[in-house]
């Protein structure tokens, strides 16, 4: 598989997608209340706000990681980008699930993130021995 170039812009804004969503609900803004957690909610219960602080928390992290594993290909294990790559996979079955129709929309980032990841897997140095 060829290195996945002209998916990384794709797959940054994706993610700053991902970070508007779901900090969104950890702060209790209903803006986006149809496109997150199945559309169902207009006030967000305490447990479900933790949830997304803790995603946000990922989604943050993931993209410090986009931004570094760019400029330094081979310094994390290629099996990291194996579980974001099945992260988002699941993410985006989840997103086809959901009851909300502006929500099953959030799986076109997914897809985007999943598919960028898995490429960066493959083409890892180290993917064949992990």
């Amino acid at each position: 598989m060829k290195e996945p170039r002209p998916l990384f812009p794709l797959v940054v804004a994706s993610l700053l997608w991902n970070l508007l969503l779901v900090a969104s609900v950890a702060l209790g803004d209903e803006r986006f209340s149809s496109r997150v957690a199945g559309g169902g909610f207009d006030q967000y219960p305490v447990g479900l706000r933790i949830a997304y602080l803790l995603t946000t928390i990922l989604t943050i992290s993931l993209i410090w990681f986009a931004l570094v594993e760019r400029r330094a290909p081979n310094r994390f294990h290629p099996r990291l980008h194996l579980a974001i790559a099945i992260l988002f996979s699941l993410s985006l079955v989840v997103n086809l699930a959901s009851p909300s129709e502006p929500e099953r929309y959030n799986a076109i980032p997914a897809l985007l993130i999943a598919l960028y990841f898995l490429a960066r897997y493959r083409n890892h140095p180290r993917s064949t021995s992990a």
